[in-house]
């Protein structure tokens, strides 16, 4: 016997034990003094409720053979348990196990329980059962339950859409926005609907893949793309399109899978394959099978030059930053000898700043430059320096001279002033012999590699015109220096003591 029904029998022993008129307060009084004393709780329903407790935070704590088993424990103690009844069958429907919790559902409804929640539910097993008529009429039972349900509205329409009942399908949409006609979807709702009593033709089978996809829901998309587009599962080229058609609406791992099943099927050594699995390996985070499909992109395409950007980018996300500068020093070789791309126009960085992340890569910005040359008829060897940390300044490289030399204007501009105690230094420069105050410069940075204190002549140097200054040994002792004149670049590497 239940123990609702133990209840029951007991209050109404006590009833008729104290005979009252019908409808008396002392009656109500009695009903309550008898559920109170008479009901079959103390330890055995404390007993339940701390196994449900613990089913509960076993899972929580994913622990859940455990759960499991601790909500088949509560409902042993307490058959008629309806929170534990329910808890239990949420459980198995999470666990995707659909029979199990749909007969939990069916048990609550056959101990007297029924509620649009558990219509929903019950209808909820049977779609996922494949048993959609019972779906259909218990979605509807919840509906009827309560009129402004609009969940389950949506549910059966799609479960209806599947079975090609669109006409159903758009019915009970507009039925949702006529509850909610300011939700947040209520466009798309509206542009579902139409489409779906349009017609049965490949646009709108179309525009309804094109929806379906961007909402994540692949199956419905697929269907409806395979309606509107000729698609036959074992040819490469239409899952390839079929991949592209879902890369460009940001389902990666859906593109990802046709992709790879394009390639498996004899598409390996396709453009548009590799390059599309390197892009949805990217998206979805995975970088260094992403740079692996890229590298066969261009195997396939070298002269695809902005991609190996992307891969030096997707290196450096990677954790691989060695390979990332590798790949960025091959960009700038490529560039000296490729007429298709030119450093520092449209989204190729500039000479100096690819070599400036190049070493920052590798962990040698500190100790070591590249710069670029700049370019000259007149003079071998042009650099780009800054002065006192503020003015950039054109220095022609002159190892041969002792000290650093700038020119008049550029002293005064930085501020740096001659006295009568200024000393003169005599120094010969090219075969002639010069004269010039010799001064301290504060600060000298070439590319990004700063010396301070640097003993520096002011000279006229106008038999040297376009330039600023020589950079001389006060500033290149303190390095080691190259200069490639094939690529046009100056090296300099810190010498350390």
């Amino acid at each position: 016997m239940k123990p609702f029904r133990q209840w029951l029998d007991r209050a109404m022993f006590v009833c008729r034990a104290h005979p009252v008129r019908s409808g008396s307060v002392l009656f109500v009084v009695v009903l309550l003094i008898s559920m109170l004393f008479l009901w079959p709780g103390g330890a055995h329903d404390r007993a339940a409720a701390e196994s449900l407790r613990k089913a509960q935070a076993y899972k929580d704590l994913k622990q859940y053979q455990k759960a499991e088993e601790s909500f088949r424990a509560a409902l042993n103690q307490d058959p008629a348990y309806i929170d534990a009844r329910m808890e239990y069958g949420k459980f198995l429907y999470a666990q995707r196990r659909f029979r199990d919790g749909l007969k939990q559902f069916l048990a609550l409804n056959g101990q007297g329980e029924d509620n649009y929640k558990l219509s929903a539910l019950i209808g909820y097993g049977y779609e996922q059962c494949r048993h959609r008529p019972q779906a259909e009429r218990w979605y509807r039972r919840a509906i009827e339950q309560d009129p402004n349900l609009t969940d389950t509205r949506l549910r059966l329409a799609d479960m209806l859409e599947a079975q090609g009942r669109r006409q159903n399908a758009a019915e009970l949409l507009r039925e949702v926005l006529k509850i909610n006609p300011f939700a947040d979807d209520a466009e798309e709702l509206e542009a579902r609907s139409q489409l779906l009593t349009q017609a049965d033709n490949p646009d709108a089978h179309y525009a309804l893949a094109d929806m379906y996809i961007r909402a994540g829901r692949i199956s419905q998309g697929t269907q409806e793309y395979q309606a509107a587009v000729p698609f036959e599962e074992h040819d490469p080229h239409a899952m390839v399109e079929f991949a592209i058609f879902c890369l460009k609406r940001n389902q990666f791992a859906t593109a990802l899978t046709y992709f790879q099943k394009a390639r498996d099927a004899g598409l390996d050594a396709q453009l548009e394959v590799r390059a599309g699995m390197g892009k949805a390996y990217e998206k979805l985070g995975k970088f260094t099978e992403a740079a692996q499909e890229y590298q066969a992109a261009l195997q396939i395409d070298p002269e695809w030059h902005t991609l190996r950007l992307r891969i030096a980018d997707i290196l450096k996300k990677a954790g691989n930053p060695a390979a990332a500068a590798n790949e960025l020093e091959q960009i700038f070789y490529l560039s000296k000898h490729s007429t298709a791309f030119q450093l520092g126009t449209g989204v190729f960085p500039s000479v100096n700043a690819l070599w400036e992340e190049i070493l920052r890569l590798r962990g040698e910005s500190s100790v070591k430059t590249i710069l670029e040359l700049l370019p000259s008829d007149r003079y071998p060897a042009l650099i780009p320096a800054v002065a006192n940390q503020a003015a950039s300044v054109t220095l022609m490289v002159e190892p041969q001279a002792e000290y650093t030399i700038l020119s008049a204007p550029l002293a005064e501009r930085l501020g740096l002033t001659i006295t009568p105690e200024t000393s003169e230094v005599r120094f010969t420069l090219n075969g002639m012999l010069y004269s010039a105050p010799l001064v301290n410069l504060p600060s000298l940075k070439v590319g990004t590699l700063e010396v301070r204190n640097i003993p520096t002549l002011i000279l006229n140097l106008s038999m040297y015109p376009g330039i600023d200054g020589l950079l001389g040994q006060s500033f290149l002792k303190h390095f080691r220096m190259e200069i490639n004149y094939p690529d046009r670049l100056f090296l300099l590497t810190k010498m350390f003591s």
